[in-house]
């Protein structure tokens, strides 16, 4: 922290210096991209135009063998190919069927145009490559650099290629048609392509960049500090196995993902686009955010985070009952207080199950009951994914309570007592979901009965209970949809 305090004050009596090497390296990275994609749209155009087939169809007028050939042409996003006569005709295409259609007159241009970086009223800019074809026509290749559709939505969103540069440089950056009057001329050898117009973030900008930056190597030590610590907890409870030392295990459990809260791990990271930062969508909040849980909800990673966590604390106290050596309890109001304790874990359980399920579904932009191919989208598949980890969790604990209250000798009256003890929670709080937690108190009182021995985990064992986890919390979330 001292660290970071005096490079933050070092940094303030520099910030001019900081700006200028910020605009600097802005402007050095853009022009390389740019002139990257304009060589790789001006050497496609040349490679299609000396094409023989395309010279071929070009000379007989056959449209039809053009559009075979340029349909071969794998085109990365925003490209477009086009092919014209002598007389400007447009004979075939492949790729946006709205590519920008300025420039096209210069099909039959006495000289060939440069490649270089053209504009369509203010929504959009490409980068447009000529090749002749002989004296049979030309090639034409576009590739849109930025795009603002009029209205916005999560179909319709705008695109520049300068976003992701503008983000890592904290730097404004706008490309233009080399006829604009301003900015830093981009040239491809003699040939003025674009000119780059940077403006440097402001100075408290680039100091809360920079705070940040401290802030993620911060998040990060303290991160593996922690982990270090919790493998130093569970290297101690396996050399002396107790119930104790489980709870003490999953204490530390607890501690971890209250701290990977406090510093939004992995989230910090996960900032840009899923392009960039493939673990973005997941820890973007507008996909789903809850307040319910003090912000442990508060994404879909977080969700997933706080339901392995559940999950961990489960096998972890099935390990220190497994553990304990004491089979009989030596009073009665102890077996009291166990009993007491074990309905208490099985409704609260039961209820923060009920609760999560419909926060997941009410608070979620995703419409997990809408019409869906076989396979669901990545994001859906990931919140199915955290309900069942997170139900696995919860009956896990309600089991070792009822383990450790009947001591392993678990009667049918008692399987049917603690089935049964989640829904009444549920009425006496006037939840609506009584019913639906059924299957919830019956899958903890199967678990409590069987315990799930290390012979039922083979394929046929996960299967069904992966199946009965989503009979556990299917229920749930459709009640919470209706």
């Amino acid at each position: 922290m001292a660290m970071q305090r005096w490079t933050s004050d070092r940094s303030a009596a520099r910030v001019a210096e900081m700006q200028a090497d910020h605009l600097a390296d802005a402007t050095r990275q853009t022009a390389d991209l740019l002139l990257y994609r304009a060589q790789t749209v001006g050497q496609r155009a040349t490679a299609i135009a000396d094409d023989a087939e395309v010279s071929r169809a070009l000379v007989g007028g056959d449209g039809q063998a053009i559009m075979d050939r340029l349909g071969r042409e794998h085109l990365s996003p925003r490209t477009t190919v086009e092919v014209y006569a002598q007389d400007g005709t447009l004979l075939g295409w492949n790729g946006d069927p709205f590519a920008p259609a300025i420039g096209r007159e210069q099909a039959v241009a006495p000289l060939l145009p440069p490649v270089q970086l053209v504009r369509e009223g203010p929504l959009r800019d490409a980068l447009v490559a000529w090749a002749d074809v002989g004296d049979a026509g030309r090639v034409r290749v576009v590739q849109v650099v930025r795009a603002e559709p009029p209205v916005r939505n999560s179909f319709l969103r705008p695109y520049r290629l300068t976003d992701d540069l503008a983000r890592s440089t904290q730097t404004a950056l706008a490309l233009h048609p080399p006829t604009y009057d301003e900015g830093e001329v981009v040239t491809l050898g003699d040939t003025p392509i674009a000119r780059l117009v940077a403006e440097a973030s402001s100075p408290q900008t680039l100091l809360r960049a920079q705070d940040r930056a401290f802030g993620d190597w911060n998040a990060l030590w303290l991160l593996l500090l922690g982990l270090c610590a919790l493998a130093a907890l569970v290297m101690h409870a396996r050399r002396h196995p107790s119930l104790g030392r489980a709870l003490l295990v999953v204490g530390g459990l607890v501690g971890l993902r209250l701290l990977v809260h406090e510093w939004d791990v992995p989230g910090r990271w996960q900032m840009g686009r899923a392009i960039t930062t493939p673990l973005a969508p997941l820890f973007d909040p507008t996909h789903f955010a809850t307040t319910f849980g003090g912000g442990l909800l508060r994404s879909s990673g977080d969700l997933m985070l706080t339901a392995l966590v559940f999950l961990a604390a489960g096998l972890t106290l099935r390990w220190g009952l497994l553990a304990r050596t004491t089979t009989v309890w030596r009073s009665a109001w102890r077996r009291v207080l166990a009993w007491a304790v074990a309905l208490v874990v099985v409704a609260a359980s039961g209820w923060l199950l009920a609760r999560i399920a419909e926060r997941v579904v009410l608070d979620a932009t995703l419409d997990l009951f809408a019409r869906a191919p076989l396979v669901p989208p990545l994001l859906h598949l990931f919140v199915y994914a955290s309900g069942l980890t997170l139900a696995l969790g919860l009956v896990l604990i309600a089991a070792s309570g009822v383990r450790l209250a009947t001591q392993g000798d678990v009667p049918p009256v008692v399987l049917a007592l603690v089935a049964g003890v989640a829904s009444v929670a549920e009425l006496v709080t006037g939840g609506d979901q009584a019913l639906q937690l059924v299957p919830f108190g019956i899958a903890v009182a199967v678990v409590a009965w069987r315990w799930v021995p290390r012979s039922d985990l083979r394929l046929r064992g996960v299967m069904l209970g992966v199946l009965g986890l989503a009979a556990v919390v299917y229920p749930l979330l459709a009640q919470a949809h209706t």
